[in-house]
């Protein structure tokens, strides 16, 4: 009896050792990032996560069943993935759908094959949310867009519904999402292929708790999908209307808008490269 007394007594001090453990009172953060056929990045990805200063992280990764090498790359790095799934897939958004399935973080942030995270990035999210002492469902930062090493522009605002719902003003890349968001208002919708990220975000309308963290934090490849192709401004034109309440005339007014100034940055873009290479 005076063993097992003993015995019990060892386990409960060792439980409260464990618990007084800075490491145990932090969240956890899940890092999910779809990986298609994206063997020449994937590991500087990979790695920009293995190397966060913030000790209460976890990787998952999200294949689509990647045919260039990708997946023996990722096999090299299985070090550094905590959970892994390859298989064929609806999109983007299906993939990240899985990795929100797969994650057990309190907080679940998204990256891109070919994006990097400053080492600092995670622990820094998680400073600001806890000094902020608000309750936020979702915070964003600053991205550092850049096109062969250079850099080309610094995106990423504050969220304010009044900008919010005529066009997505924060950086998606990188920000956090709580639990909570996906467990109140469901996951992405993979009907959409290019603003998805954009489309759940609108469905609290002005009830997101949302905060900014006015500061770099990852730094991405310039030049993906909802950059290039001119499908978005359908997609965000749905979206604003189905999920954003907007009205059908201000949505249709801002799509030609955004169209317009997208056309205008390809093409002087062009010119200028054009000029460049004579």
């Amino acid at each position: 009896m005076a063993i097992a007394i003993r015995l019990s007594e060892i386990l409960y001090q060792m439980e409260r050792m464990i618990m007084r453990d800075p490491k145990n009172l932090q969240p956890l953060v899940s890092v999910v990032m779809a990986t298609f056929n994206c063997v020449e990045t994937v590991r500087r990805a990979v790695e920009s996560v293995a190397r966060q200063t913030y000790p209460r992280t976890e990787l998952v990764v999200i294949d689509g069943n990647s045919s260039d090498g990708t997946l023996a790359e990722l096999q090299s790095l299985a070090a550094c993935i905590d959970k892994f799934v390859s298989e064929p897939d609806k999109g983007i958004y299906d993939a990240w759908n899985k990795g929100v399935k797969l994650a057990s973080g309190d907080w679940i942030c998204f990256i891109g094959a070919d994006d990097v995270l400053n080492d600092d990035a995670i622990g820094e999210y998680i400073n600001f949310i806890r000094d902020s002492g608000e309750e936020f469902i979702y915070v964003s930062s600053q991205v550092k867009l850049v096109n062969d090493a250079a850099v080309a522009r610094i995106v990423g605002g504050a969220w304010h519904w009044s900008l919010f719902r005529k066009f997505m003003n924060v950086a998606h890349v990188g920000s956090f999402h709580h639990r909570k968001l996906f467990h109140e208002y469901g996951l992405f919708d993979d009907r959409f292929k290019i603003c998805g990220d954009y489309e759940i975000l609108l469905r609290p309308r002005s009830q997101l708790a949302a905060g900014y963290f006015q500061k770099i934090t990852v730094v991405m490849a310039a030049g993906g999908v909802s950059q290039s192709n001119s499908d978005l401004f359908s997609e965000t034109y749905r979206a604003k209307i189905s999920s954003g309440g907007r009205n059908k005339l201000l949505a249709t007014w801002e799509r030609c808008v955004a169209q317009l100034k997208w056309y205008m940055r390809v093409h002087v873009t062009k010119l200028f490269g054009l000029r460049g290479a004579r």
